[in-house]
């Protein structure tokens, strides 16, 4: 199985596109379900991403329920940068890493 280098280092390929979208918000910002609608994917998977990146301060509000990505922190300019970069150099193709298993692990 492969994967994309930006997939792999944006936790997947659902949160990467979250990620890049959230990125290049529309200037009225993304619900969770409008998200979920026009990338295609589960509402939990959103609302998830959506927590996560709230907790870390990775979101801000633009209206009642819809979000962009962070400003004006380094954590949410340093995340802005490299999901452009991997938008335009990440995907190339990594071969999914071997899992090695220890003596007596069950699969």
């Amino acid at each position: 199985m492969n994967y994309e280098l930006r997939d792999w280092l944006l936790g997947g390929n659902r949160k990467r596109r979250i990620l890049e979208c959230l990125t290049d918000a529309p200037a009225e910002g993304w619900s969770a379900e409008a998200l979920a609608e026009h990338l295609q994917i589960g509402q939990a998977t959103v609302y998830e991403t959506f927590r996560a990146l709230k907790g870390a301060n990775l979101l801000d509000p633009v209206k009642p329920s819809r979000y962009q990505l962070a400003s004006e922190t380094g954590l949410a300019d340093t995340l802005r940068a490299l999901v452009i970069v991997l938008k335009q150099e990440g995907a190339e193709k990594l071969d999914a890493p071997r899992r090695i298993r220890k003596r007596g692990q069950n699969s």
